[in-house]
């Protein structure tokens, strides 16, 4: 019972259930006020990534045909040369308590 509460306590806690296999999985990153990957989607996952508080955050979505599913949140991201400028200036824009 304890664990269970702990775990509740985590919004970025896994858990494992059993889904319809979606038609399609989408993966994006969100760093800051940026969403790689979102295409239409990226005002829902920037309001989900502000809501639970994680500003470097890769999502898991599964797409069922017009409906989206998050199916996994790992909060952080992949740091490859062509996000390094909004991983820094995110951390500066953290550090000066815009998050």
């Amino acid at each position: 019972m304890a664990e269970h509460r702990m775990y509740m306590a985590n919004p970025l806690a896994r858990i494992n259930m059993v889904i319809k296999a979606p038609d399609k999985i989408i993966d994006v990153q969100v760093i800051g006020d940026e969403c790689i990957g979102c295409g239409d989607l990226k005002p829902w996952v920037l309001k989900l990534s502000r809501d639970i508080g994680c500003i470097m955050c890769t999502y898991t979505i599964g797409a069922y045909g017009n409906e989206h599913l998050i199916l996994g949140v790992e909060p952080r991201i992949e740091l490859t040369m062509g996000v390094v400028n909004n991983v820094v200036n995110t951390i500066v824009r953290w550090f000066n308590g815009e998050w």
